[in-house]
Order: structure tokens, then sequence, then C-alpha cells
């Protein structure tokens, strides 16, 4: 028996309020750990993107399956992202401090076989300075399933900047 497996990835880019790539801190465990205990300012890495794995929910999983039968609900197209830093788990329902929520460019694109991937590209421009560790797919601008989830070490940003979150789903 063929078992229909989701390889997926979420890739985070970084751009300044003039639409430039931008070099954002990645906040360390132990700076996050001191920040809230003591108060001190963030530190760690800084990049222009960050590449991760990806948990499918298991909401996400009945859905996929439901967009497969006759019964299709709406389609996955929406992109998260929000502050919250509990592990994400299959069980996962929605991000846990939502912050940002937009509609995604959907296209299929080729990885293995002729279009067997699934690709979402969401730009969000955050309003207010802030740390941002979850991000997730939805099927509704505000509420609906939640197909997968992902938390990150924090990204510092600024008021003005836009996180890019391009989230694949390679069907093998």
């Amino acid at each position: 028996m063929a078992k229909l497996t989701a390889n997926n990835n979420v890739e985070l880019r970084f751009f300044d309020s003039d639409g430039k790539m931008k070099y954002v801190l990645i906040e360390s465990f132990l700076s996050k750990i001191k920040r809230r205990l003591f108060g001190t300012s963030p530190t760690g890495d800084t990049k222009h993107s960050v590449r991760l794995e990806n948990l499918i929910t298991n909401a996400g999983f009945a859905g996929a399956a439901y967009r497969l039968s006759d019964n299709t609900p709406d389609p996955f197209n929406y992109i998260a992202i929000g502050t919250g830093t509990t592990a994400a788990v299959v069980a996962d329902t929605a991000l846990e401090t939502e912050a940002y929520r937009g509609l995604a460019t959907v296209t299929r694109i080729t990885t293995d076989v002729a279009n067997d991937t699934a690709k979402l590209v969401a730009t969000l421009t955050l309003t207010a300075a802030g740390t941002i560790t979850e991000a997730g797919v939805f099927n509704d601008a505000s509420a609906g399933t939640m197909l997968a989830r992902q938390v990150f070490s924090g990204l510092v940003l600024e008021s003005g900047d836009q996180v890019q979150v391009i989230w694949t789903f390679d069907f093998d």
C-alpha cells in the first residue's frame, strides 16, 4: 500500500520598510531567559532569512484529506505569524499568540514530478516592533483550521519591517 506524505519546509525572509533585504537578530535561547529574568537586551546571530522544518497538525491532515474528497472546505491560503513560544505539536489548532495574518499567493511547482509541490508566499508588514517566534498556515482570514505550525528562535523586528513567509508542501 502506498502512503502519501507531505514533506514541507517554511522559510522566512526579512525586509525593511523600503523593501530592501534586512538582517535581523535571531535571539538565542540563553538571551531569551536573561531578557525575561533580568530585562536585558536580546542577543544572538543576525540573518536575512531562516529555513525550518515544519509540523503538520492533526487538523491539517484531516483538512487536506477533506479537500481531496467531494466535500471541499476553504483552501489553506492564509499565513500567520505570532509571538508564542510553546513548542508546536500535532494537536495544535491555532497559534499561541497570533499577531499578523495575510492572504498567501498559492502556486504549484515541480520538485520531483510535475506540480507535486504546493507553494504559499505571504508578505506581512509589522505595525509595531516585536519578536516573532511562530508561524502557521490557515484556511480563513481570521480563524479557521490550522494546517501547519512552526515555532522558532525569536526574530527581532522593527515597525514597518516585512516578513516574507514561504511555505512549501512537497507531496511524495
